[in-house]
């Protein structure tokens, strides 16, 4: 949460936005999430309507907004279970258009600072572990699936597909992504992660030779490091699309989620050097343009003492103007005068 508030202390004012923690209703049992009443009164139609939610990779999901409950119904478990939402995650909603929301994703699981990192217990990992293992068959084919029964939201219908791992295969002997699959402790997950993520993944462990996920420490769980993983293909994506103009609060943040996960054993330490010069150079750029934006500002200070000079230089000219024309109507009674006391006889 706290990290979900300094997120949206940085988004532009212009656009109002509002932060919402996931709880078990809305990720897993029911899928109705609920919006802020003084939110939707201010910001939200006030009947029944579509509202778009686009994620962080500009993908729109159509959900339906009921305005009598405040929230969104229908195709908010479709955007849930694409996103991999989980209890405990908290979501920034950004209005950036009328019923249209920028949604930005805060993973509990792994969006941790590196001292909440260190104080993962190896009993949480176990837990995850054991959740796994109560899907897995005692041959090396694949998942046992009755387990799971029909029951589509607690996720058995992706976890279904987590696999033994018959053998380990060096990353230095995999010809292609065909190849490519990510082994954690035994398990292939590639299930967990979504097909572009992980071929974005497997072009990010072939510029290291080595897969990145390769020594993470203790017991890790599934989800977590799936969950890494995705969230590093979108840092290395940010990191590329990034331009001058990118803030530096975004290479911060992405800094800090990286060095929790280079905490957890994941080899990211490649990112974060790119990042470091990026910072490095934005601040160089923003030393010299400090004093410029100062001279700049001063500049525009001194313009509007100018500007407020002239505007009462204006004043009095447009006074004396009128006084000029009030006593040329008078010239003439002067000149009478003026002309009697000229011919007066000596």
């Amino acid at each position: 949460m706290l990290r979900a508030k300094e997120f949206q202390a940085n988004l532009p004012s212009e656009f109002p936005s509002f932060i919402k923690y996931m709880l078990n209703s809305h990720v897993a049992r029911g899928f109705w999430l609920s919006f802020p009443k003084k939110f939707c009164d201010s910001h939200l139609p006030k009947h029944d309507d579509t509202v778009v939610l686009v994620d962080e990779k500009n993908e729109e999901f159509g959900t339906n907004f009921l305005v009598d409950k405040n929230g969104l119904s229908g195709g908010w478990k479709g955007f849930s279970i694409a996103h991999n939402l989980l209890e405990k995650d908290v979501l920034v909603f950004q209005l950036i258009e009328p019923c249209k929301f920028k949604v930005y994703i805060v993973r509990e699981n792994y969006l941790r600072e590196i001292d909440a990192a260190a104080a993962i217990s190896p009993p949480e990992f176990h837990a995850g572990r054991q959740e796994e293992a109560m899907l897995l068959p005692s041959s090396e084919h694949g998942l046992a699936t009755d387990q799971c029964g029909n029951n589509s939201d607690n996720g058995c219908e992706v976890l279904e597909r987590i696999r033994l791992s018959k053998s380990r295969v060096e990353f230095k002997d995999i010809k292609d992504f065909s190849g490519f699959h990510i082994v954690v402790d035994g398990l292939i997950i590639d299930s967990q992660v979504p097909a572009h993520f992980r071929a974005k993944y497997y072009v990010l462990c072939r510029t290291q030779n080595s897969y990145l996920h390769d020594h993470l420490l203790g017991d890790p769980n599934v989800k977590l490091v799936a969950g890494m993983i995705t969230e590093t293909v979108s840092i290395a994506d940010g990191i590329k699309a990034s331009s001058i103009s990118t803030p530096s609060y975004y290479f911060e943040i992405w800094d800090r989620s990286l060095k929790a996960f280079e905490y957890l054993g994941l080899r990211v330490g490649f990112l974060r050097e790119r990042l470091s010069k990026l910072i490095n150079l934005s601040c160089e750029l923003e030393n010299i343009l400090a004093p410029k934006k100062l001279e700049l500002a001063e500049a525009k200070e001194e313009m509007l003492k100018l500007e407020e000079k002239v505007l009462k230089a204006k004043h009095v000219i447009k006074n004396l103007d009128s006084e000029v024309k009030a006593l040329t109507k008078k010239d003439s009674k002067f000149e009478l005068d003026f002309k009697a006391v000229a011919t007066t006889p000596w």
